[in-house]
């Protein structure tokens, strides 16, 4: 017997999850449970023997990890709503540190007491609209690739203001087609009571600035996405979208932008709506 659910998605992550579909098989044979992760393609998989296979280390190339990391982030999810909070902190903790192997021994060892992530999953990935958008206070980066830490965004700050937090990376191709289209928006609403933050995901601060000089420059404030924000935002891959207004509550989230309401062209065509 199996059982398998899939994550659909438009959106861009590294290596093996480019095509942003994840797929987890718990296959059932006698009294032996396996767990098998598969890259949407099916060109990387890892599997799993429950017990005897959950706390040893498969992944050995960047494809394998950067398909942990993905599981990785559906967990923390998955364990944030079900109120395990230790569990989701330790695994957090272990993606933002980079220690991928301990870090894949917790994901099948949960996978493996657990149910399968459902189809439903990602589609409920961020809180309902109208709840409070997660706070945040990230550093910006320099012109010159510097992380100025002591130069700190704050999405409190914008109260009173509608915001689009726009998480990208630099590395991610939809991403690369999406920014001349914020750039005309965050240039035709400047001066109005409409702000753009960039924050970037799982990028290197020297290259981010290197293609943002090669790419437009910037019009809105970009800042680094650390201190577990993309645990907070549910953040699997990107491009990604929140939509926060005045008071500091969800008014829209998408993932793969672009041909949605949400897309930066479709926004400057009803800004006037928007903010009545």
């Amino acid at each position: 017997m199996t059982r398998s659910a899939s994550l659909d998605s438009p959106r861009s992550t590294p290596a093996a999850l480019a095509a942003g579909v994840l797929v987890i098989s718990l296959l059932l044979a006698g009294c032996a449970r396996k767990v098998r992760l598969e890259s949407p393609d099916g060109s990387v998989s890892l599997e799993y023997a429950c017990g005897s296979d959950a706390g040893r280390s498969r992944a050995s190339t960047p494809a394998q990890t950067a398909l942990i990391r993905g599981f990785a982030l559906q967990v923390i999810h998955q364990a944030d709503r079900d109120h395990d909070v230790a569990l989701a902190g330790r695994l957090a903790a272990l993606f933002e540190a980079g220690a991928d192997s301990v870090l894949e021994r917790g994901v099948v060892t949960y996978l493996c007491a657990h149910r399968p992530i459902e189809e439903a999953h990602h589609e409920k990935a961020f809180p309902d609209s109208g709840t409070p958008a997660p706070d945040f206070t990230l550093p910006r980066l320099g012109p010159d690739g510097r992380v100025l830490t002591s130069d700190s965004v704050r999405l409190r700050d914008y109260r009173g203001r509608w915001v689009l937090v726009s998480i990208f990376g630099t590395w991610c191709e939809p991403c690369q087609e999406e920014y001349p289209s914020l750039l005309r928006l965050a240039r035709r609403t400047r001066g109005t009571k409409f702000s753009i933050l960039g924050i970037l995901f799982q990028d290197s601060p020297d290259r981010a600035a290197a293609w943002l000089r090669t790419h437009g420059g910037r019009a809105y404030p970009i800042v680094m996405g650390e201190g577990g924000v993309d645990v907070r935002y549910r953040v699997t891959g990107v491009p990604e979208m929140v939509l926060v207004d005045p008071e500091g509550r969800v008014t829209g989230f998408c993932m793969g932008c672009q041909s949605s309401w949400m897309g930066p062209d479709s926004l400057a065509a009803h800004l006037d709506t928007l903010m009545s």
